[in-house]
């Protein structure tokens, strides 16, 4: 049996409406196969599979799907956590952010709009695909920046976070800051920076100081980076990395065993208010989430956005 390919709401997006279970419109039969769409389960997820809403068959789960496309490979847990679910990230508790550049049409942009809680995000960058061929959105390095126009509440008062994002670094400025949350230096804020050649760094500032934890990583070609910061665990509270996948081993640098929450401040993107430290680079998408997930739910949406932006994921 053949089955409907339907057409995305972006407006809705746009518009501030999120998680809209609006019917989708079919607009052509599949008659073969496609990339990204399994006639046998009737779901897509090569390509925008969080508008996957409105599919029902018995098989359209995300476990059937990742079956034909590796992306639960190795991950038993997939079979409990997540079947019956097409990818989306707000599907993961504590969602705070989550900027998909899918959303954006091509070429200068002022204005990006959160899936999770529509926060709007203004200034300029230029949308183009220049991740593997998937959408993005570059910097220039020297001008560019996007700041939410608001605070992001859900961060405010909580003791941990995780970030979950795609960039391909130009180095050029080579020490720059494509996400910071506040001014990057105060209490309850934090800089994720990157620096020529090979270094990422998360800077974490706590009730006492700073604490820098990073590894050597050239990011030339594209890569899927988590994060955690975690003030509640005493020391190297910035310490979690994982790359496409796979957990890697950080240093910390200055540790000073902080503790404390996040501040309510604005999310700035490509560089920190100013422009500071600005950074020049593709970026891809970018999930902040409101607390320290556990590997199941980190390993969920590495593997959906693996799938989607052609990057390999363990």
């Amino acid at each position: 049996m053949d089955w409907p390919f339907h057409k995305l709401h972006i407006e809705d997006r746009r518009r501030g409406i999120v998680n809209s279970h609006r019917p989708p419109e079919p607009i052509a039969e599949a008659t073969g196969t496609v990339a990204g769409w399994s006639t046998a389960t009737g779901v897509g997820i090569g390509f925008y599979p969080a508008y996957a809403h409105g599919i029902s068959t018995a098989a359209s789960t995300f476990k059937a799907a990742a079956a034909q496309t590796g992306a639960c490979a190795g991950v038993a847990s997939c079979a409990s956590s997540f079947e019956g679910l097409t990818f989306d990230p707000n599907l993961v508790a504590d969602l705070a952010v989550y900027l998909d550049p899918r959303d954006l049409s091509a070429g200068a942009i002022s204005s990006w709009i959160d899936r999770a809680n529509a926060y709007e995000f203004t200034g300029s960058a230029t949308a183009d695909t220049s991740i593997n061929g998937i959408a993005s959105v570059t910097s220039n390095g020297t001008t560019d920046i996007l700041t939410s126009t608001a605070n992001i509440a859900e961060l405010s008062g909580i003791s941990a976070i995780t970030i979950i994002s795609i960039h391909v670094d130009a180095y050029d400025p080579a020490f720059a800051w494509p996400v910071v949350y506040g001014s990057g230096v105060t209490a309850g804020e934090f800089i994720l920076s990157t620096s020529s050649p090979n270094v990422i760094t998360t800077y974490a500032v706590g009730n006492v100081g700073a604490t820098q934890c990073y590894i050597g990583e050239t990011q030339t070609n594209p890569h899927i980076i988590t994060r955690q910061i975690d003030f509640t665990l005493g020391s190297k509270e910035c310490g979690l990395f994982r790359r496409d996948g796979t957990a890697v081993t950080s240093t910390a640098f200055l540790e000073v065993n902080n503790s404390g929450t996040f501040a309510n401040k604005a999310l700035s993107l490509l560089a920190a208010p100013g422009p500071v430290g600005p950074w020049a680079g593709h970026m891809g998408p970018i999930c902040v989430f409101a607390r320290a997930l556990t590997t199941t739910e980190m390993q969920y949406v590495e593997r959906g956005f693996g799938e989607i932006w052609g990057i390999t994921v363990a």
